[in-house]
């Protein structure tokens, strides 16, 4: 399977799912703590209507002609993962808050307009015309100053109050355009290798904080993103800490059907309510996933946009969770005072997923990267199959993938899984059973090369002699409804290389089923 952006993954189907064509019996239960049902009226963190008293607040503030002004951060997953430790990481995203929360309760001078929205490194203001380029250049320097060189792109657009979602459409388009032709950030590099930070290996020494063992010569970004970590209230935890026997799980999530969304919204107030509304389904769902009194690392939780580090023991559970809480809180989303608009269009949201299984000395900003990849290829499938959310995921076993790239091993890799409930019930169920197996004798039966026509009966064969050999094999094809004597059905139902891993996570978690 390709991993490159930009082109489409044309997979035969879902890793898991081919039909059988035997006598169908019913299909072996999931885990219930993984298929436990989640409902909730509205996300936690909600106000609509603080919302909407920013937006009138903001529009009352305006003298003259009104402005949007659109700003987002480029690069916001390097930035986050310029420095591998966990602790950088997490205070670089609490450097991304506090601009956010800096333009939220800024106070606007008389007549200046205000803050719509900010979030995620992503925000909207209204402001008068003559006051738009000053803006601009405020949001800009604040962003550069607090994030020490980050790159923020911005936008404007005039307001047609008649046609606010004209507008809207406007700035988004100026704002896409602004990305793409973003400077690139300003990096002090050293004149030698010795003057490079100790952090992140890229910038210039300029500065030093006091480590475990004494001052750390570090730039000033490394050192400032340090300090916002130590200062944070979540719990600290190293990726060596985090790990069970040296694997770590990375985790890199992503909004479905957004733009969809907000391209159907009528106006600046239905922009801020669906803004807060998005960011604090998201915030919620991933409170509600991330395994209690365990360890983990979110360095990102902001807007749509999460980022995770933890036990591998812990990914199939948080990734059933977050979903099955996205989509029941979009889907569910009831209040008198809530536009119609709003919950129509929201009740299709859902989050693609991506993850990484990876000794945990691997650079850390390399497993976010190659998560992100992943999550590119879930939300293709959402794409082209209609579906709300998907899970692509790969565990890494050696280094072949950081030095050559995952297009060198995921050529054969089944596609991404979608999420919906009772597919990925079944799939798991069948990893479940699949658990059952020795160790050693899961992989016997994974197609290892492509077979010719000729080859199939032959082949066919093999698989029935071999499956006929081993009782366990036999009540593995039972538990999933599978004739094993038919050669088609045992063909078309061989378990993959990715059901493999999620049946060693399962019982690496202490869910899998037990005979």
């Amino acid at each position: 399977m390709s991993r490159k952006r930009k082109h489409s993954n044309r997979g035969k189907g879902h890793a898991g799912h081919s039909k059988a064509t035997g006598p169908v019996r019913q299909e072996p239960r999931a885990p219930e703590s993984v298929v436990s049902t989640i409902a909730s009226p509205l996300p936690s963190g909600f106000d609509l209507e603080r919302a909407r008293q920013r937006v009138a607040r903001a529009l009352r503030n305006t003298t003259g002609a009104p402005w949007l002004v659109g700003f987002e951060a480029v690069g916001i997953q390097e930035l986050i993962a310029a420095n591998g430790r966990p602790l950088a990481m997490l205070g670089a995203s609490k450097l991304v808050e506090q601009f956010d929360r800096s333009n939220l309760d800024e106070e606007h001078p008389q007549g200046e307009g205000g803050t719509v929205f900010a979030g995620g490194g992503r925000g909207l203001l209204v402001v008068p015309e003559e006051h738009a380029d000053t803006t601009i250049h405020r949001l800009r320097h604040r962003y550069c100053e607090q994030t020490c060189g980050g790159q923020l792109a911005t936008a404007k657009a005039p307001l047609d109050v008649e046609r606010p979602l004209a507008s809207l459409r406007w700035l988004r388009l100026g704002l896409d355009g602004a990305k793409d032709a973003a400077d690139a950030p300003e990096v002090p590099v050293p004149p030698s290798h010795d003057g490079r930070c100790t952090d992140c290996k890229v910038r210039a020494i300029e500065t030093t904080y006091e480590g475990p063992e004494g001052p750390v010569p570090a730039c000033e970004r490394c050192a400032r993103a340090v300090a916002f970590g130590r200062n944070s209230d979540e719990q600290r935890w190293t990726l060596e800490e985090l790990a069970t026997d040296g694997l770590i799980a990375v985790v890199s999530a992503d909004g479905n059907n957004l733009g969809r969304l907000f391209a159907g919204l009528r106006d600046l107030q239905e922009n801020a309510i669906c803004s807060d509304l998005v960011f604090s389904i998201f915030t919620d769902a991933h409170q509600h996933a991330c395994p209690k009194d365990a360890r983990f690392v979110a360095p990102v939780v902001g807007g749509d946009d999460i980022r995770v580090f933890l036990p591998p023991e812990h990914l199939i559970d948080y990734v059933t969770k977050l979903a099955r809480r996205v989509e029941e809180l979009s889907s569910r989303i009831a209040h008198p005072d809530l536009p119609s608009s709003i919950g129509q269009a929201i009740s299709r949201l859902g989050v693609g997923v991506g993850a990484v299984i990876a000794p945990f000395h691997f650079p850390a900003s390399r497993l976010i990267e190659m998560a992100h990849e992943f999550e590119d290829s879930a939300k293709r499938l959402c794409l082209r199959g209609g579906h709300r959310s998907a899970f692509d995921f790969m565990w890494l076993r050696s280094g072949q993938e950081l030095s050559q790239g995952l297009g060198t091993v995921t050529k054969e890799r089944p596609s991404a899984l979608p999420l919906e409930t009772t597919k990925w019930q079944q799939y798991l169920a069948k990893a479940s059973a699949l658990s059952k197996v020795s160790p050693t004798q899961r992989s016997m039966l994974i197609p290892r090369t492509a077979v010719s026509e000729e080859d199939v009966p032959e082949r066919a064969n093999l698989y029935r002699y071999q499956v006929a050999r081993h009782e366990v094999w036999r009540q593995w094809f039972e538990d999933c409804g599978v004739d094993w004597r038919d050669e088609v059905a045992l063909a078309s139902n061989l378990p993959d290389a990715r059901l493999v891993d999620v049946a060693c996570l399962l019982e690496m978690s202490g869910k899998a089923g037990r005979r």
